[in-house]
């Protein structure tokens, strides 16, 4: 439900075509699965209560084996010469890249080695302008050495990078239920990420919000991060992929039942 939060980001057509999917679903009261409770509560905002089964699926993700890869061949792969924050998300506006680029401005002052590495598609159908547009701020403050590019790689890599890194960010506008921010968990990363409602659904440990809005607010939890090194707890993720394959046929049983 995107569109219906920041219909800036998508054209009419896009916009109408999304809603007519969606009341094709209501309308012939098909069963319909949310990947958060904030999801469905959109749903309501939208569309009112509806005459169909409804389900919240908090989907947990599984990870090929990363073994057969060296850390020092990767990193040497990409140029990686030192710690550094990860940002794996494709290049689309309302992942909101801008303000982690904006924080690194004033980080710089007092982190001269600090290191922020993105991956990810880098194009955006509906904003084409946009990756061009932060090549041309990272030019323009000066931040090629504090800024690595890697476009879209190989997942085993991207894996193998978020378990290397030293924190996650996820400054997102908007998500359903962040795949990225499951990586990290799956991997026991600390998260800083955006303070945004699915978020904090999604997240109960290791890990910060901060205000999308406000670069200033990421670089005060970046420097936390960094000064006091906090903790990490523990988490055993394979808790999470079993239970996503329980309420998964739980809720085939539901629909098949009928």
């Amino acid at each position: 439900f995107q569109e219906a939060f920041f219909p800036q980001f998508f054209s009419e057509q896009e916009i109408a075509f999304r809603k007519s999917l969606q009341t094709f679903i209501i309308n012939h009261k098909y069963p319909v699965v949310f990947s958060s409770k904030n999801a469905l509560t959109h749903f309501h905002r939208i569309y009112g209560p509806q005459n169909c089964k409804e389900f919240v699926l908090n989907f947990a993700v599984t990870h090929p084996s990363i073994a057969h890869l060296e850390s020092s061949t990767v990193l040497n792969k990409y140029e990686i010469d030192r710690p550094f924050f990860f940002a794996p998300n494709q290049f689309w506006i309302h992942k909101n890249h801008i303000v982690i680029l904006k924080a690194l401005v004033e980080l710089i002052q007092t982190q001269p080695n600090i290191l922020i590495v993105f991956s990810g598609k880098e194009s955006d159908y509906r904003n084409p302008d946009y990756f061009n547009s932060i090549k041309s701020f990272v030019e323009e403050h000066n931040l090629n050495k504090h800024v690595k590019f890697l476009g879209f790689i190989d997942r085993d890599e991207q894996l193998l990078l978020i378990k290397e890194s030293v924190c996650i960010l996820q400054p997102s506008l908007f998500e359903g239920w962040s795949t990225v921010i499951e990586d990290a968990k799956a991997f026991n990363k600390f998260i800083i990420a955006s303070d945004i409602e699915v978020h904090q659904e999604q997240l109960n440990q290791n890990y910060l919000l901060f205000n999308p809005g406000s670069a200033d607010e990421l670089v005060e939890k970046i420097l936390f991060f960094l000064n006091q090194t906090p903790k990490i707890e523990p988490n055993n993720y394979a808790q999470c992929v079993n239970k996503f394959g329980l309420e998964f046929m739980k809720i085939i049983d539901s629909i098949t039942k009928d």
